[in-house]
């Protein structure tokens, strides 16, 4: 394994809604899941799964 990476809940480190963050549009939240880019983290599966056998 080369590197390890954690994703840290944002609630660990954000008490309160702050105020004048960058927003992305409605449509654009809805679907990356935030309305926040600061809290975006993209979800990347492991793609280490072999197809086709079981």
């Amino acid at each position: 394994m080369l590197y390890r990476t954690y994703v840290v809940p944002p609630n660990q480190y954000i008490t309160f809604q702050p105020l004048n963050w960058p927003q992305f549009s409605l449509e654009e939240a809805l679907t990356r899941g935030t309305l926040w880019p600061n809290l975006f983290s993209p979800y990347h599966p492991n793609r280490n799964v072999q197809e086709g056998g079981s």
